[in-house]
């Protein structure tokens, strides 16, 4: 659904999740608020690139979503009696945290408390997603006291979730008739030839994959 989202540079349009947000983290007009910190945007980095992404945290509901900006030249937003000036779009989806955390359990040299591995000066905010360490049993085992929060990669694990991950995208391609071909061309000469399993398997393994590092 689309929400105004008000910041310090301004407002813009975008479109969350019916789950991204509340009726206690938003105002009677619909604009997305944080005034009691418990929705944020956050700056962390991209798991499958070398570079940060802007992501929205719902606190409260402990969940975590990718915001992807899409924008065209000379264009503006109609909200009710408002005109917004930036015309881009901001397309907001969920994304598992266990995602962001995974780079940094390969790479970890010592054992240490989550907390600390995502301990980052390039990326400050990081370490508020430890408290979503959930999913990570999917790729990790737990050492010590639970309450120590430390975790070890885990290869095995972290290859039968992923791929689940990947068969669960094929199904999600497949079940709704997905169209794997691009450009203009394709939905208006498409040939009435449906792909394969193996062409959704290949396509599902380049989604999760751009998401791996």
């Amino acid at each position: 659904m689309p929400r105004l989202l008000e910041a310090n540079t301004g407002q813009r349009i975008v479109f969350l999740p019916k789950d991204a947000i509340d009726d206690k983290t938003e105002s009677k007009v619909g604009d997305i608020k944080d005034e009691e910190n418990e929705l944020r945007i956050l700056k962390l980095p991209h798991p499958g690139k070398e570079s940060g992404a802007l992501y929205l945290y719902n606190a409260r509901a402990k969940k975590l979503f990718e915001l992807m900006n899409f924008s065209e030249p000379n264009r503006a937003w109609f909200v009710g009696d408002r005109v917004v000036e930036d015309g881009s779009l901001i397309l907001s989806t969920p994304i598992n945290p266990v995602f962001i955390i995974l780079p940094f359990l390969i790479k970890a040299e010592r054992n240490v408390p989550l907390e600390d591995l995502l301990d980052s000066a390039e990326y400050p905010e990081l370490h508020q997603i430890a408290g979503l360490s959930g999913g990570l049993t999917n790729v990790a085992r737990q050492l010590g006291d639970p309450d120590l929060n430390v975790w070890k990669f885990d290869e095995d694990k972290c290859l039968t979730w992923l791929q689940a991950r990947v068969n669960t995208v094929k199904e999600v391609l497949s079940t709704q008739d997905i169209d794997l071909s691009a450009g203009a061309t394709s939905l208006l000469y498409k040939a009435n030839v449906r792909p394969s399993q193996v062409e959704y398997t290949r396509y599902a393994l380049g989604i999760v994959s751009e998401y791996l590092p």
